[in-house]
């Protein structure tokens, strides 16, 4: 499971939500006064979150990329863990019972896409793993995987056969 964003204490006065949205717009790098134009902070605010950000390890200074686009502006590289921070679900546990009923609802849809000729593809396989296998009572996610088989031969030319696929069953 990833980062609990329940778990994150305020930073700069910034909930763990907001900070995690800030990520995300971010991308990969941003300059200091792109915090100030996005969020509206002025520029001491934004100068501190920066640094707390730094101290946080979420953001880094990136030197390299400053002095190539505006050496007097100071540009921020998002962190790995910044990167963890900004996948973070907002979303709640679930309770067992909540994640059988969501994984037979899914197998059941799986079951009407294979008995369904119209579809390109059947599920040739489904696996449920990591939380789900466990013991706990609460989940933090139900995660599956699915092996897809072409229902049609998967040729060199394989849009025309797709399309040809698709219009003899419209």
């Amino acid at each position: 499971m990833g980062v609990d964003l329940k778990t994150i204490p305020p930073i700069h006065g910034m909930e763990a939500i907001r900070v995690r949205n800030l990520l995300r717009k971010a991308h990969e790098a941003f300059r200091l006064d792109w915090l100030t134009a996005t969020f509206g902070f002025d520029k001491h605010k934004a100068g501190a979150l920066a640094k707390s950000l730094v101290e946080r390890g979420y953001v880094e200074r990136d030197h390299e990329l400053q002095s190539r686009e505006e050496p007097w502006m100071p540009w921020y590289r998002v962190t790995a863990k910044g990167k963890e921070l900004a996948r973070a679900s907002a979303a709640g546990r679930i309770y067992r019972q909540t994640a059988c009923r969501t994984l037979n609802e899914f197998m059941q849809r799986v079951r009407c896409v294979n008995n369904n000729p119209a579809y390109l593809y059947s599920v040739r396989k489904v696996v449920a793993f990591g939380s789900v296998l466990g013991g706990g009572e609460r989940l933090g996610d139900v995660e599956v995987a699915v092996e897809l088989k072409p229902r049609i031969p998967l040729e060199e030319r394989w849009w025309e056969a797709q399309v040809t696929h698709s219009e003899a069953r419209a």
